[in-house]
């Protein structure tokens, strides 16, 4: 009988799970936890979560699916959640990926976000974004957390106006991003409507655009394999710096046709707990993230070169071009 070699055995076992990538199963809001799509061929009941078509990730930046995922339908409900509260996003577990960030956007929908048909129409805005889990074990949020099956949380700013908002949570997987159109981007929308009674809105500087505000060759997204690997208390997220809310003028937020040009982004440590230069902890929700700083890995064993060899068997075979989704 013809032994199988072990290294070969769990090469073949990672290659199927990177295979799988994956899409939110399920989100949390006022102590209420909604389903979303553990297979996104099999729509669930009524969810504010934007069903995907594909649990593969959108490679082109320049591709519209960039705006809520590939082939998002629109949601049957918006539900509430309070300003100043932890909302709970919890992805395909265990997430195939170690190496990269999650970041979290926000976009008013002016009506119900059940009625935007067309999410690149919307202007976002940044209020959350994650790199490494903490200060001490230097790993990846996506490492820490999602490969250890674990949610990730982020915070509705507390003096946000009231409103219909849609969020766009986003991971965004490095393992091969040493390469122009490498990168993997995993973006989901969650529909829900904003209860509280603050004034404040985001500067018209701090909105942006999906597609549009990533280039392929933006320093967060290409990254050499030295910086994914090991993760630098200098890595630069895209998307800009999470803006100072300002008192609303009228139509700083919910315009869908305002002129949102690319920011610079000021350099973040890439900790939970830290903010761009610009960015004042009073005003901006994620400026400080104390529980996903406590949070544990339970697993490290998995290097580099596993899911890189992984990959290299199975997700590059099957981009064929840039602009291909691969499920």
């Amino acid at each position: 009988m013809r032994l199988l070699n072990p290294a070969l055995l769990f090469l073949s076992a990672l290659v199927s799970r990177v295979a799988a990538h994956g899409v939110v199963i399920s989100f949390k809001a006022n102590g209420k936890t909604y389903a979303g799509e553990p297979n996104p061929y099999q729509p669930t009941a009524a969810s504010p979560i934007r069903a995907v078509s594909s649990n593969g990730p959108v490679v082109d930046v320049t591709d519209k699916d960039m705006a809520c995922g590939p082939g998002a339908k629109v949601a049957s409900m918006d539900v509430p959640i309070d300003a100043g509260s932890v909302a709970v996003v919890t992805w395909t577990q265990p997430w195939p990926h170690m190496w990269g960030p999650v970041m979290t956007y926000l976009a008013s929908c002016g009506e119900a976000c059940s009625k935007v048909n067309d999410p690149t129409s919307l202007d976002w805005f940044k209020i959350d974004q994650l790199g490494a889990s903490n200060s001490s074990d230097m790993l990846w949020i996506q490492n820490s957390n999602l490969y250890n099956s674990e949610p990730v949380q982020f915070t509705i700013p507390s003096e946000l106006k009231a409103g219909y908002y849609m969020i766009r949570h986003e991971i965004i997987a490095l393992h091969r991003a040493m390469t122009i159109g490498e990168a993997e981007f995993y973006p989901q929308c969650i529909q829900v409507e904003v209860k509280g009674t603050g004034k404040l809105v985001p500067p018209s500087e701090g909105l942006v655009h999906f597609p549009g505000e990533y280039q392929a060759d933006d320093p967060g997204i290409m990254v050499f394999p030295s910086d994914t690997y090991n993760i630098k208390k200098s890595y630069k997220f895209p998307g800009g710096p999470i803006p100072n809310l300002t008192p609303d003028s009228g139509d700083s937020a919910s315009s869908a046709t305002s002129s949102a040009s690319k920011s610079d982004g000021a350099s973040s440590t890439g900790f939970p707990s830290a903010t761009s230069s610009s960015e004042d902890a009073t005003s901006s929700a994620g400026a400080t993230q104390s529980a996903m700083g406590s949070v544990q890995p339970t697993s490290t064993s998995e290097t580099p070169a596993s899911e890189t060899a992984a990959v290299s068997g199975s997700c590059h075979a099957k981009r064929g071009s840039i602009k291909r989704r691969r499920i």
